[in-house]
Formats: structure tokens, C-alpha cells, sequence
């Protein structure tokens, strides 16, 4: 397995369990440095396997991907992740603001759900493209 392989790698084991240390914590100290985390954790670089852009862009099983095509369905996935991790971001922030004005301990669990659903074992997955529907994931 190449560096640049195992690098991705890391980083999405890296992203699971910051995603899953979110979702458990009500401390506001270490929710924060752990958001601070995840902001910096999308602007990395993961694994996106081609079995994963055959299911998930909806390309027959035996079909070969050409390098631009699996250039867009990679650029698109992380656009995805990063935008769920941002869209999780300004939840909790929303979250926060309100449970202070209200004096409630609000449970994270569930706010980066599209994020945890996004990584797989070995590499992220991305949600279809459906008609005028819009993006919708696969459960």
C-alpha cells in the first residue's frame, strides 16, 4: 500500500472517530476543540474506491471508469462531506446558542448522521443524484 494510500486511510479513521467523540461528549470545551477538528479534517483527502462510485453514481458492476469521470465522482464526494461537516457545524453552533439562552444540554447524537453515513470501512461513499429530488442517501 502506497504512503499517499495509507495517508487517506488515516484520515478517515481519523474522521469516524471524531464524528463518533462529537456524538458523545456534552462537554462544550471539548466539543469545541473537537468541531475545530472535524473543520480541519474536511479539508483532507480520503479514499473513494471504484466499487464505491459504481453503487453510489449508479455505473453497471463491470463498467471502467475513466480517469475524468472518477476525477468528478471524487471531487463531488468530498464536496458532499465537506458541505455535511459544515451544515453539522452551524447545527451544533444553532444548538449551543439556543441551549444557553434555554439552560438545556442538548444531545449531539444524530447532527453529523450524513457524515458517519458518508465512510465506509476503507473509503467515503457519496449520495445519488435522483430527478428532481435532488440528492438523496442511500440507507
Amino acid at each position: 500500500m502506497s504512503t499517499n494510500k495509507e495517508t487517506k486511510i488515516a484520515n478517515l479513521t481519523k474522521l469516524k472517530a471524531v464524528v463518533e467523540m462529537i456524538e458523545e461528549t456534552p462537554d462544550d470545551k471539548t466539543l469545541h476543540t473537537l468541531i475545530v477538528e472535524l473543520k480541519n479534517l474536511s479539508k483532507k483527502q480520503y479514499p473513494v474506491t471504484d466499487d464505491v462510485i459504481r453503487e453510489h453514481f449508479g455505473f453497471e458492476p463491470a463498467k471502467e471508469i475513466d480517469k475524468d469521470t472518477r476525477k468528478t465522482c471524487v471531487y463531488y464526494t468530498y464536496h458532499v462531506l465537506k458541505d455535511s461537516i459544515n451544515y453539522g457545524i452551524k447545527t451544533v453552533a444553532r444548538i449551543r446558542g439556543n441551549s444557553v439562552i434555554e439552560g438545556v444540554n442538548p444531545d449531539y447524537s444524530g447532527i453529523f448522521k450524513d457524515v458517519k453515513w458518508m465512510i465506509t470501512e476503507t473509503s467515503l461513499r457519496a449520495p445519488k443524484f435522483r430527478g428532481s429530488e435532488g440528492l438523496l442517501y442511500n440507507e
